[in-house]
């Protein structure tokens, strides 16, 4: 009879040996499958935090700089050199093209584009990785792009290959469309699940399908992912503030009314507690 291996399972004799692995295994199972779900979800909560972070980049360099030491790997789009070899866009020499990128992601997110804005984002445009026109031909979001775009093409910078977009019918189980995005049939023509080798473009689709989570603060014009449908503002501070300029603006409109109708009050009740003591 040899030892068991170190990293052999010893085989279990008799039943309820047996009942006890098969209820070990499967509780071994259960916690390796809880351990990748909570990992998915943390990963989905760090592309969220890094998606607003970058909803709310500033226009300067360094804002640029800040936001890559603080979410590295979070690359907005793809782009490699030369040589073939895949190079950061969070850099300064593609600032203007992140800053048009940023753009696209905000009016998404305030629910005004026109539907290529998400598209682009999703990595499901392949025109958009080149000279931009269209609806939004003259703002100044497509001239920064077109600008930057230039300037990347001439030091060398292009950009993957890209395939053609499938919009009809799902009739196969799956569509690889171009840098490692694949769409997957799960239930019908209707339903259908994203992956992409990007977190960007997973953080995209993950605040797609849950829309009511993109809120702008009113008060202090902040990009932020509400965690509950009833919350209006990014902090407890706008909250706060919030709430005192809504006092304020009652007290504006309603306040007189109301004081007027307190006084009077007051003063019928104190003309009848006269009358009655006279009565007496």
């Amino acid at each position: 009879m040899t030892a068991n291996a170190p990293h052999q399972t010893p085989r279990p004799r008799g039943v309820l040996n047996r009942l006890a692995f098969s209820e070990e295994a499967r509780r071994r199972r259960r916690e390796t499958v809880r351990h990748y779900r909570d990992l998915a979800r943390k990963t989905e909560a760090w592309g969220l935090r890094a998606l607003a972070a970058f909803a709310n980049l500033g226009d300067e360099r360094q804002h640029l700089k800040a936001f890559r030491r603080k979410y590295p790997g979070f690359e907005s789009f793809e782009i490699v050199d030369a040589e073939g070899k895949r190079v950061s866009v969070m850099a300064p020499r593609f600032h203007s093209m992140v800053l048009a990128w940023r753009d696209l992601l905000r009016f998404v997110w305030r629910g005004q584009a026109h539907g290529w804005e998400l598209d682009t984002l999703l990595g499901l445009n392949p025109a958009a990785f080149g000279p931009w026109t269209g609806p939004r031909g003259n703002d100044p979001v497509v001239g920064a792009w077109n600008a930057g775009l230039k300037e990347a093409q001439d030091a060398g910078f292009h950009f993957p290959p890209h395939y053609p977009v499938i919009r009809a019918h799902w009739s196969h189980s799956c569509y690889h469309l171009g840098m490692g995005v694949k769409l997957v049939a799960d239930h019908g023509p209707s339903d259908f699940s994203y992956e992409s080798g990007e977190v960007f473009q997973n953080a995209v689709y993950a605040l797609w399908r849950k829309r009511w989570r993109a809120r702008v603060c009113p008060l202090c014009d902040t990009y932020f992912i509400a965690r509950k449908a009833a919350q209006r503002y990014c902090s407890r501070f706008c909250f706060g503030e919030g709430k005192n300029e809504r006092n304020r603006q009652w007290w504006r409109e309603e306040g007189p009314g109301w004081r007027k109708r307190v006084l009077a009050e007051k003063f019928e009740a104190e003309r009848r507690a006269r009358r009655k003591k006279g009565a007496k």
